[in-house]
């Protein structure tokens, strides 16, 4: 498995935490990405065989358990490595640890390689994006859906986007986040958070966020030539 897991040591920076000095999930999520992103590089799929070619890496499932928050000026090992390619998905596994390498977050995760133009999804074969991986992807928790009412109206703004011109991954989740108040998030530490990325939100699209009354389940709409699409579902599990 060493020869392709990438790996880096990181510090916590005083932007990744927040007022308990203790990493922000957005941050974990930026952590993430850019984990995702070196380590296509380090397999020899990066930018010059996908970004510039018109080919975008998107996530269609997310799962995170974390066992511990890092801590303001924290060192901690990062590591991610590529799991067995199933059909048209790109399954990847990551790993956060502390220095004396005890498990304090772990992630699994699977992606989507898409034409830019057309949003296509592309096969392996397609793309000739095919990382040799034997390591099988943990199986990701499906989601537990529940009434959710709607709570908040948000309409995509410019710094909302990405390099793929849609909504930032980080940004959906900082969308529930921002629901809370310090206090509640003082006394519901969160242990555990599920994501489905159903479709792409776009600049000047409308989010209606719907949540369940236990704050568990999570649901974003956008207007669809007068429907209401579902673009993303989210479940959170606090300690």
């Amino acid at each position: 498995m060493d020869s392709i897991t990438y790996k880096q040591n990181y510090i916590v920076k005083p932007g990744d935490v927040d007022f308990h000095k203790k990493l922000k999930l957005s941050s974990i999520m930026n952590i993430l990405q850019e984990l995702a992103v070196f380590g296509a590089e380090y397999l020899n799929f990066g930018k010059d065989k996908t970004l510039d070619k018109g080919y975008l890496w998107v996530f269609s499932k997310l799962e995170i358990d974390i066992f511990r928050y890092p801590e303001y000026l924290e060192e901690i090992k990062l590591a991610t490595y590529p799991n067995q390619i199933m059909h048209f998905i790109y399954p990847r596994t990551f790993e956060i640890k502390d220095k004396d390498d005890n498990l304090i977050i772990k992630a699994k995760s699977l992606w989507c390689l898409i034409d830019a133009n057309s949003r296509r999804i592309l096969s392996p074969k397609e793309s000739g994006i095919n990382p040799v991986s034997l390591i099988k992807v943990e199986k990701i928790k499906g989601i537990d859906v529940k009434d959710a009412k709607i709570v908040q109206m948000r309409k995509v703004r410019y710094s909302d986007l990405d390099i793929n011109k849609h909504v930032n991954n980080i940004r959906y989740l900082e969308y529930i986040i921002d629901l809370f108040d310090s206090d509640y998030l003082s006394n519901h530490i969160i242990k555990n958070i599920n994501m489905i990325f159903h479709h792409e939100i776009k600049e000047h699209d409308l989010v209606k966020i719907n949540a369940s009354i236990d704050k568990s389940y999570y649901v974003f709409f956008v207007n669809d030539n007068g429907q209401d699409k579902k673009v993303f579902e989210c479940n959170i599990e606090f300690e």
